[in-house]
């Protein structure tokens, strides 16, 4: 093969490559934590709501039409985006928002206290908040 074809075919790899690339970033499959389309929409996903401790199942896709906002998911029942993650407290065993009770924006996860229990989610390997 002559440098002339080995220089054609290596571009065109690069255009293919880059194509599929920035058709997955513009989908959302990539370039981002959380993505910004449902690859299951039919999957069950429950939230808590971080305010009422309401918790509710739905599919992803249900949850992507509600729609997302800076403070979570939105609650149908009272029209607020505080639909979050679901974590389950060691100590209690209570379905709680994942990012629960940060005091003073500290995110160390030792001060972490459970809304129901008021005790550390993680389990006593945390201990006492310091």
């Amino acid at each position: 093969m002559d440098a002339k074809k080995i220089v054609t075919l290596v571009v065109l790899v690069a255009v293919i490559v880059g194509a599929i690339y920035f058709s997955a970033k513009r989908s959302g499959v990539v370039g981002s934590a959380v993505p910004t389309k449902v690859v299951n929409a039919s999957e069950p996903v429950e939230l808590v709501d971080k305010t009422t401790l309401e918790v509710m199942t739905k599919t992803a896709g249900e949850w992507e039409k509600l729609g997302g906002g800076p403070g979570g998911f939105k609650n149908p029942n009272t029209g607020t985006y505080t639909m979050v993650p679901v974590m389950i407290c060691q100590e209690c065993g209570a379905k709680i928002p994942l990012k629960s009770r940060f005091p003073h924006g500290n995110y160390d996860p030792a001060t972490l206290k459970c809304p129901k229990c008021g005790k550390n989610p993680f389990g006593a390997q945390f201990g006492q908040p310091h």
